[in-house]
């Protein structure tokens, strides 16, 4: 049986309504696209493409290896396990490399890239561009390349 309401809809949700979306991959490999707002978006397991869009977006790249491209906006990028390729893009953004061999990319503006922890014997690089950035690394770092 299906209701209809041909007068008006109970609540209609509009694109200036929403503010923040959360986007939940699974232990699959994934392909998850962000929107030009704020968004939470967690790969989870599996070698997941990332690409937060525009906004001041968090993401979470889970276990395994992770391509993340955080976009336009002040974002906070987490590679977490895994080997994982993490491009900062437009924007001051926050770059945690997380565990694994990891490229962290800062891209324009003033970014924050957060090496390796140096207990979990991962490597990171970091890959600055023509703005400054602040980089975190543990000392000793056991084995670290910074290009300009």
């Amino acid at each position: 049986m299906a209701l209809l309401c041909p007068q008006k809809p109970i609540h209609q949700i509009t694109q200036v309504d929403i503010t923040m979306v959360q986007i939940n991959g699974d232990n699959n490999s994934n392909f998850l696209s962000g929107f030009a707002k704020a968004d939470v978006i967690r790969g989870m397991g599996g070698f997941d493409i990332i690409d937060a869009a525009a906004g001041n977006d968090y993401v979470f790249g889970g276990d395994d290896g992770n391509t993340i491209f955080g976009r336009e906006g002040q974002d906070s990028l987490y590679g977490e396990v895994g080997n994982d390729l993490i491009y900062g893009e437009a924007g001051n953004d926050q770059i945690d490399s997380g565990i694994g061999e990891d490229w962290l990319y800062g891209g324009a503006d003033l970014d924050t890239l957060n090496g390796f922890n140096g207990n979990d014997g991962s490597t990171a690089a970091m890959v600055v561009c023509p703005d400054e950035h602040t980089l975190r690394l543990p000392l000793p770092p056991a084995s670290t390349t910074v290009s300009r």
